[in-house]
Parts: C-alpha cells; sequence; structure tokens
C-alpha cells in the first residue's frame, strides 16, 4: 500500500501510462483488498492453487474498480 502511495505522490504533475495507473492502483487502493480477500478465504477453506489466483486476480480488479 505504501509503495502505490509513493507513486502516486512521485507522479503528481505527470501523465502516468495505463499500465503505470493500473500498477499504482494495484498497489495502492488494491492492496488492502487483496489482503482482506486472499487472507480470510485462504484461512477460512482449502483453496487450490488455481482457486487462489482466481480469488487474488478478482481482489485486483476491485482495487481497481474502486480506485
Amino acid at each position: 500500500m505504501a509503495g502505490g502511495q509513493a507513486i502516486d505522490l512521485d507522479s503528481v504533475g505527470k501523465t502516468l501510462s495505463l499500465p503505470e495507473l493500473e500498477f499504482m492502483h494495484i498497489h495502492k487502493t488494491g492492496a488492502p483488498i487483496r489482503g482482506s480477500h486472499t487472507g480470510w478465504r485462504a484461512v477460512a477453506i482449502e483453496l487450490d492453487e488455481t482457486q487462489f489466483k482466481q480469488l487474488d486476480h478478482f481482489a485486483k480488479c476491485m482495487g481497481l474498480a474502486f480506485r
């Protein structure tokens, strides 16, 4: 989360590319969302590797949606 915030502060007055913007939001707003989604689900139920990757991808997308 701190890494995304650092990128945000460093990019003031600059134009970011779409991949840079997505990276920033995934590591800023998305970080706590990913942690809460993957953390409690991984502990509450057993997930195979594919399911865990799908859940992580979903959480990344949620972070981008709620930036």
